[in-house]
C-alpha cells in the first residue's frame, strides 16, 4: 500500500516535471523570439535616429541659407536706398 501510494505520487510529480520542462521550452523559444524582435527594434531605432539627425542637419543648413539670403537682400536694399538718396 505504501509503495503503491509513493509510486502514484512519483508518477504525478514526474508528469508535473515533464509539463514544466515543456512549458520552459516554449518560454525559452518565446524569449529568444522576443530578444530577436528587440534587436530588430533597436536597429530600427538606430536607423530612425540617423534619419532624424540628417533631417535636422538639412534643416539647419536650409535655415542658414535663408538667413544669408535675407541678409544679402537687406544689404542690397540698403545699397539701393543709399544710391537713390544720393541722386
Amino acid at each position: 500500500m505504501f509503495g503503491n501510494d509513493n509510486r502514484e505520487q512519483l508518477q504525478a510529480l514526474e508528469k508535473e516535471v515533464k509539463k514544466l520542462r515543456e512549458s520552459n521550452k516554449v518560454g525559452f523559444s518565446q524569449l529568444a523570439e522576443a530578444r530577436a524582435r528587440c534587436a530588430e527594434l533597436e536597429a530600427e531605432v538606430g536607423r530612425l535616429c540617423a534619419e532624424m539627425l540628417a533631417a535636422q542637419a538639412s534643416t539647419k543648413r536650409a535655415r542658414a541659407r535663408q538667413k544669408n539670403s535675407v541678409e544679402r537682400a537687406n544689404r542690397l536694399k540698403k545699397q539701393l536706398s543709399k544710391t537713390s538718396s544720393q541722386e
